[in-house]
């Protein structure tokens, strides 16, 4: 049989092991703790830094919509006119411009249908008979002549 001692010893032997167990096991637990803490502080920084990218981006694309209306504006400003963007923008530039264009396409047209009916004219030569006093055309056409009071007149045919 054991003496008391003998078991008091084993007691506590047996005591000493559980508590050493248990500080193991609460030493490992915080090292897992210290590491958790150090990734979610990690995180914590990223994410802030993340926030402030966010922050920066929402920023420029503030910007940029800023951007993009005040040159919609001025678009808008040149070709119709009547925003206040610029001094003096009454005018529809669009109309304007094609008021313009068909202005100067008829023009045009008008240019191109003379140089037609001149392209086919052949300056026309004049003999004068010195027997008669006759004035005779020898060639030439598209003119026509008319002897009118004395006065000779001309058009083109």
């Amino acid at each position: 049989m054991k003496s008391s001692i003998e078991a008091t010893a084993e007691e506590v032997e047996t005591k000493r092991a559980e508590v050493e167990a248990n500080t193991n096991k609460t030493t490992a637990s915080e090292a897992k703790a210290k590491e958790y803490a150090e990734e979610t502080l990690a995180n914590k920084d990223a994410s802030a830094s993340s926030a402030a990218a966010a922050a920066e981006s929402a920023k420029e694309a503030e910007a940029s919509n800023q951007s993009s209306e005040n040159y919609s504006e001025l678009s808008k400003s040149w070709a119709q006119g009547e925003t206040g963007k610029r001094d003096d923008e009454s005018t529809n530039n669009s109309r304007y411009w094609s008021e313009q264009s068909k202005s100067s396409a008829d023009k045009a047209e008008i240019a191109a249908d003379k140089a037609e009916k001149y392209s086919s004219v052949v300056a026309p030569q004049f003999f004068l008979s010195e027997e008669d006093m006759q004035l005779y055309i020898k060639e030439g056409v598209g003119m026509s002549f008319n002897l009118t009071d004395g006065i000779l007149y001309w058009q083109l045919t």
